[in-house]
């Protein structure tokens, strides 16, 4: 709109200093060039009328179990019914994908200790690292939802091999970058350090929507935020921004655990539940209010956020 208003004030720039050059040709033609000067300014004001941006949030929820003891998330020994972590939306599940995750420490093929980040050491440590943890996941969980291919699982025991069911939402335009290529900060997230999650970003393609780049934030507490705050932001130039915040949530640190936590009741007495607010606010420009893929990327962004929150939230239902 900008370039079309400049556009339109250089035109009609020009049109005066040539007919003032040029005025006895000129006349007999200013109806008709003040006729057309006159559409194209009542073009760009209806423009500018019918092109509204569109905006939308939610949020919710979610929880994070930790053991006291060592400050990091409770581990597959400290849970009483694997059956519950069959579901991959559930807080046993997610619980002990974060332990994985989380592990300080793992041993080279020489059974030698190998150190990949600093842990926890205290309650002080813990909101930061477990926002950033949130922050990877989070990531990770937008990428992985745009797979088209059904994940195949082998577990030990029940349920043996399985093969899951893609709801992948199927852009019309997306990209096949890896996910270093389209969110180059995620090397700065202490989680992107253990080897495994080192080779997923280098090569696992990220089939975001054509020109969206990610950048992972951190915000320092101040007046307005009185806590550190974590983000992801996804812009695609000229149609959208999406932001996710993660800030710690209300009664965090609580002794108190969720019922469908799985821990194991002599665990569960050293172990407490961190909760974490997740934010996701959408915002598409007015410039491409009409073109042909906007309705398709909002109807997409919707989906993320619900994929997100169907995975993460811990909201109490509610009556």
């Amino acid at each position: 709109m900008i370039v079309a208003w400049l556009g339109f004030v250089f035109l009609l720039g020009a049109t005066i200093i040539l007919g003032s050059l040029n005025w006895n040709k000129f006349y007999t033609q200013f109806g008709a060039l003040g006729l057309a000067l006159a559409g194209t300014l009542a073009g760009l004001c209806t423009l500018g009328v019918i092109l509204k941006g569109d905006t939308f949030s939610s949020a919710f929820t979610t929880f994070i179990i930790v053991n006291t003891d060592n400050h990091l998330p409770i581990s597959p020994n400290d849970v009483s019914n694997f059956t519950l972590a069959q579901d991959p939306n559930s807080l046993m599940h997610r619980s002990l994908e974060y332990a994985g995750l989380a592990s300080p420490k793992i041993q080279d093929q020489s059974g030698n200790e190998i150190l990949l980040f600093e842990g926890p050491q205290n309650d002080q440590d813990e909101t930061r690292f477990y926002e950033e943890l949130l922050q990877y996941r989070l990531l990770i969980e937008i990428i992985k939802v745009q797979n088209p291919h059904p994940w195949v699982t082998v577990r030990v025991g029940t349920p043996g091999f399985s093969v899951g069911k893609s709801n992948a939402f199927g852009l019309t335009q997306f990209t096949n970058q890896p996910i270093v290529g389209v969110a180059p900060e995620v090397t700065t997230n202490r989680f992107s350090r253990n080897p495994v999650e080192q080779e997923t970003i280098k090569v696992y393609p990220s089939r975001l929507p054509t020109n969206t780049r990610i950048t992972l934030g951190r915000g320092e507490p101040s007046e307005r935020i009185s806590s550190e705050t974590h983000s992801l932001v996804l812009v695609k130039p000229h149609f959208f921004r999406l932001e996710i915040v993660i800030t710690p949530g209300s009664g965090s640190g609580t002794k108190n655990l969720p019922a469908n936590s799985g821990v194991l009741p002599d665990i569960a007495a050293k172990c407490k539940t961190l909760t974490f607010e997740i934010s996701m606010r959408a915002e598409f420009e007015k410039l491409t209010t009409g073109n042909y893929r906007t309705e398709e990327l909002k109807n997409w962004a919707r989906w993320v956020f619900s994929q997100l929150e169907t995975k993460f939230s811990d909201n109490s239902p509610e009556g």
